[in-house]
């Protein structure tokens, strides 16, 4: 299998394992798992860790690839330009780190709790995207991979 064949399949992986994940929020509300009057869609609740996670591991290394930006926007449906995600990050950085350093692992605890088997999917979302996005431009600067290996031990 040629690296771009192998990069496609890896996407189409996250794309599946993103759609049974959202399917599966939405049966946990409908099962009243999720108390949606205090926590919110339980969906946009761990979609917003996900973004947070991507946006880091784009910024660890203090720029905003094409390439990169790219992917984020192919995987989660996003319009932004390298320039806008940027600007997010310029704007937002501290928000984004705490999430990343926090939020993360405490969601993660919380999905735990909530059913095991769906936080396992979210992990191996997480490190799919994390994973695409880290080698999207050609390079994985050390920053990247700090920042990558950071995410796996808190998940």
């Amino acid at each position: 299998m040629k690296d771009w064949e192998r990069g496609e399949a890896e996407r189409e992986g996250f794309r599946l394992n993103y759609e049974k994940f959202l399917n599966a929020c939405d049966a946990q509300e409908l099962e009243g798992k999720w108390d949606v009057e205090t926590n919110g869609e339980m969906d946009a609740w761990f979609a917003n860790d996900l973004i947070c996670a991507v946006i880091r591991l784009i910024a660890a290394d203090g720029r905003f690839s094409l390439e990169e930006v790219k992917y984020l926007n192919d995987a989660l449906g996003f319009s932004y330009t390298a320039e806008e995600l940027s600007e997010v990050y310029r704007l937002s950085g501290e928000r984004i780190e705490y999430m990343f350093e926090r939020e993360i692992p405490e969601s993660m605890e919380v999905l735990r709790k909530l059913d095991p088997g769906l936080a396992e999917l979210y992990r191996t979302m997480m490190l799919q995207i994390c994973d695409l996005i880290i080698v999207s431009d050609g390079k994985i600067a050390d920053e990247e991979r700090q920042a990558a290996e950071r995410l796996r031990s808190m998940i």
